[in-house]
């Protein structure tokens, strides 16, 4: 049974940038890691960039396109990706039913979410400012 605990972070720097490593196995899985990993699948933005690298296993990234219809972009062991502030996101996993995950952060780590409406957010502001006001 896999446990959701503050061992699953760790604190590195490369090259002088703090960065946190998050590792997170899905598989069978307690209450409680259950209750966290629904949290992901939670449509939500993030104050900051987020950059993600597969260590293992594979699942699915949701974000919204300029209709404000899903978007599943697939991800698997090796892949790196990064969405920007203030996207609406969503995460799962897939049938594989594991995936181990590190989130890069440049700078302070950061790991504040706030869900769907978040309109007004400095953000998500940014964000349509940036990618959905562009002709």
């Amino acid at each position: 049974m896999i446990q959701w605990t503050q061992s699953s972070f760790k604190f590195v720097m490369i090259e002088g940038i703090p960065m946190l490593t998050l590792l997170l196995f899905i598989q069978t899985i307690s209450p409680a890691t259950k209750k966290k990993t629904h949290a992901f699948f939670k449509e939500h933005i993030h104050d900051a960039e987020e950059i993600r690298y597969v260590v293992d296993g594979s699942g699915y990234f949701d974000v919204r396109d300029k209709e404000d219809r899903w978007v599943r972009i697939p991800f698997k062991k090796g892949d790196l990706m990064t969405l920007p502030e203030g996207i609406y996101h969503r995460f799962t996993k897939d049938s594989i039913d594991t995936i181990h995950l590190m989130r890069l952060f440049i700078g302070s780590p950061i790991w504040t979410s706030f869900n769907r409406p978040c309109e007004e957010h400095p953000s998500r502001k940014k964000y349509v400012e940036q990618y959905l006001n562009k002709e």
